[in-house]
């Protein structure tokens, strides 16, 4: 049996504190410390759960490499330790992975608590297909650079889901739509678990419309993007063909693509081909 401490990831409530598993409630009433984003927002649910008498230490951006030190140089010593973030499952858009790829290069044990995540819970609520989806967290606060990672990650062709605050929310959606088009598919989620609890799932034209009739926006927003159509390679040739020595190339070209959801390119390259054969 190691002589070592263990290392707990504990997810915890994102709102409603009734979310909470017995499982996370006995593991932060044993542990000897608790490592917290913010130790005093913290403090509030280890007081509902009546849990005293360990060290509820800052675990954040600006003391990781400190922390991770203190924390392995405990574990080592034999003591348990918790890992938590201000809410949800810990890692999931928070500082920690420093911690946990130390604790694997010193040969110690970490273990998952699992519990509430609110990137997983609006997924399930969305109606979106996210069977395959790309995370991106906060995105950059400089709207060049948002618009950007979202072009990029569009191109890809998989759904995509990120977190958004409410002050960059409605900029956030029109450089969305800007990107993905009026009619892709996205749905907003706030306050998950909350008395204000809200999903939109819609146009993105339509969710944009919703917010600018809001006089305040609040909350903590997951927004959900569906994955651009699959762009297909079959469409009927020969009336391509035909079509073209009536109305030329182009104009098929643009017809076909729209009606077949076919690349534009690819009906225009496969006419030229098709005029060389002839």
């Amino acid at each position: 049996m190691s002589e070592h401490g263990c290392l707990y990831v504990v997810a915890t409530p994102i709102g409603n504190l009734g979310d909470i598993s017995q499982r996370a409630i006995d593991t932060l009433g044993s542990v000897e410390i608790i490592l917290a984003e913010r130790p005093s927002h913290s403090k509030k649910l280890l007081n509902h759960l009546n849990i005293a008498g360990c060290q509820v230490l800052p675990y954040q951006d600006q003391n990781e490499q400190k922390m991770t030190q203190l924390a392995v140089s405990r574990l080592k010593g034999g003591s348990d330790i918790a890992l938590i973030s201000d809410a949800g499952t810990p890692l999931v858009s928070d500082p920690g992975y420093r911690l946990i790829q130390q604790i694997h290069l010193e040969g110690l044990t970490v273990k998952s608590v699992p519990g509430p995540c609110a990137l997983i819970s609006a997924l399930s609520i969305a109606g979106i297909a996210m069977d395959r989806f790309i995370f991106l967290g906060f995105l950059p606060a400089r709207e060049h650079a948002r618009k950007e990672v979202m072009q990029r990650t569009d191109e890809l062709g998989f759904s995509f889901a990120y977190y958004e605050s409410p002050h960059r929310l409605l900029r956030s959606i029109q450089a969305l739509k800007e990107v993905v088009g009026k009619s892709r598919k996205v749905a907003v989620v706030k306050e998950l678990t909350k008395i204000n609890e809200y999903v939109l799932s819609a146009s993105s034209e339509v969710v944009e419309q919703y917010l600018m009739a809001q006089d305040v926006i609040k909350g903590e927003w997951v927004i959900l993007v569906e994955g651009a159509p699959v762009i297909s390679s079959e469409y009927p040739k020969q009336l391509a063909v035909d079509m073209a020595a009536h109305v030329g190339a182009n104009v098929t070209s643009k017809l076909i693509s729209e009606h077949y959801n076919v690349s534009k390119n690819k009906v225009y390259q496969d006419l030229l081909n098709s005029s060389k054969m002839g």
